[in-house]
């Protein structure tokens, strides 16, 4: 240390965080010595502490940043279009399926569940599964009174490759689909006059399409047509009875993605 005024200062600060003091007077005036030992101590003991705080707030404050930094990055992506996994609800989606009949029109209505996972940027994989539930229907024919047709219970499930042209990374996709699977007749009765036999089981395919829209992140709805082709070989025969040969269904959902 250089003096200053001819006179020393009063604490002397150096390397490493050591301090010495100058003696009070007398032959040892102006020689300087190490604190006692539990002072020293207690000057490396907070040193270390201080550095030990400073590192705690860098490495803290580092993973908050790139925690922000992730999680922006996630929520930019979801922002538009859908994740790489979609799930349509069954409690908050269903629809109608139209059946081939001698009526004006013969409708059951449908309640769905689906699972999507897009494999590539426009490419997807589904499971669906429907339940179309029994429903009465009013045939007529020319010359022959009206009858009441009961439809069954149905449970259909499909395997689908669904093509997204647009890619599936903006808020409303487009999309075609073909598939097949099984339709299952789930009771009935040959009284019943429906154009499948009663507890019987179908090859089916379909093809279709629609459009999903996700307005915010994660969180979008689906409207969707299907042909569906029925393989049914062993159809009843009788006055009034129609051979079912294919549907048409067309249903809307609730779907989540991530």
């Amino acid at each position: 240390m250089i003096p200053i005024g001819g006179s020393l200062p009063a604490i002397a600060v150096l390397k490493a965080g050591r301090v010495r003091r100058p003696c009070g007077s007398g032959a040892e005036a102006g020689k300087l010595h190490w604190p006692p030992v539990t002072e020293r101590a207690t000057i490396l003991k907070g040193g270390r502490h201080l550095r030990m705080g400073w590192d705690f707030l860098s490495r803290t404050s580092l993973m908050v940043v790139t925690a922000m930094l992730v999680t922006s990055g996630v929520a930019l992506g979801q922002e538009a279009g859908a994740g790489r996994v979609e799930i349509d609800s069954a409690l908050l989606g269903g629809g109608a399926l139209f059946i081939p009949s001698a009526a004006p029109r013969s409708i059951g209505y449908v309640f769905d569940a689906a699972a999507n996972l897009n494999v590539s940027r426009r490419l997807g994989v589904e499971g669906d599964f429907a339940w179309a539930m029994s429903r009465q229907h009013t045939v007529g024919l020319t010359g022959v009174a009206p009858a009441t047709v009961r439809s069954p219970n149905m449970l259909f499930s499909t395997a689908n490759v669904i093509f997204s042209p647009l890619g599936h990374g903006r808020k409303f996709i487009p999309y075609v689909e073909f598939g097949g699977g099984a339709l299952e007749v789930l009771g009935g009765s040959p009284s019943d006059s429906f154009g499948l036999a009663p507890d019987s089981t179908h090859l089916i395919a379909n093809i279709g399409g629609g459009a999903r829209w996700f307005p915010v992140p994660h969180w979008g709805v689906r409207g969707d047509y299907r042909y569906i082709a029925v393989r049914n070989p062993t159809a009843p025969t009788g006055i009034g009875v129609v051979p079912v040969g294919h549907m048409h269904r067309v249903y809307g959902a609730l779907v989540l993605t991530f």
